[in-house]
């Protein structure tokens, strides 16, 4: 994954507590960095709050896993913290970096690191790494609704987006969103509602809160949805 991001432009800090690890990627990220994770002061040194996301990719190693997600979370708190008694009460709603993603082995384990601090868990096998990887390079907005990511086509995708506050309440219609030629240039597949799903929804289907709109198009279309998401303007066209 660290190698795939590096490789689509991003800079990439990896880091290992194996000194053989660090050496195969060195040449394939940006800086390949032998430490330990779970030492908080080596986190502040490495420049960690200067990341707009953080992977716990540990594998078997629960414990750790656990641990460097709570530091992570923690300063970040800290630092937000620290912006807000410089800043004033206006940088409260500013993004808190790295946005945290943990790598899970299993439901008990997953349930610990969201309640930790982790902002998205996965549970992923080799074969989804790919979803990963589009996860992590997404802006910080569209990561904090999407649920799961499907690449079909190299410009074609299918995801899973939970409706966002200002959408509620808001027919399809309304917010031009639905068919390819609206607003946003996307499709709606299906609305998923409680234990219902409501296969091409029509035009002035209404969304509700809780609803996951499972949609294709391309990502930065999504990402233009995601980005006016709190300020759409709601529309009713003749």
């Amino acid at each position: 994954m660290a190698q795939a991001l590096y490789r689509a432009g991003h800079d990439v800090l990896a880091l290992d507590k194996d000194s053989a690890r660090v050496r195969e990627v060195t040449g394939d990220v940006t800086y390949p960095v032998e430490g330990d994770a779970n030492d908080e002061r080596f986190l502040r040194e490495v420049g960690i709050l200067d990341y707009d996301v953080a992977v716990v990719a540990i594998g078997s190693d629960i414990q750790s896993s656990l641990l460097v997600t709570v530091l992570l979370n923690s300063l970040r708190d800290e630092e937000h913290q620290r912006r807000v008694r410089r800043q004033g009460p206006q940088a409260e709603g500013e993004e808190r970096r790295p946005f945290i993603i943990a790598r899970a082995q299993d439901s008990l384990h997953a349930s610990a690191l969201s309640r930790l601090g982790a902002d998205k868990v996965v549970q992923i096998e080799s074969e989804a790494g790919e979803e990963l990887v589009h996860l992590v390079a997404m802006p910080y907005r569209l990561r904090e609704f999407v649920d799961n990511y499907m690449s079909v086509a190299p410009d074609f995708s299918i995801t899973k987006l939970r409706v966002p506050s200002k959408l509620v309440d808001c027919t399809l219609r309304e917010v031009r969103l639905g068919r390819a030629r609206d607003k946003y240039g996307l499709v709606v597949i299906a609305i998923r509602r409680d234990k219902e799903i409501v296969l091409n929804p029509d035009e002035d289907e209404t969304l509700r809160e809780g609803d996951v709109i499972i949609v294709g198009g391309r990502a930065e279309l999504l990402e233009r949805l995601l980005e006016s998401g709190e300020e759409v303007a709601v529309e009713t066209r003749q």
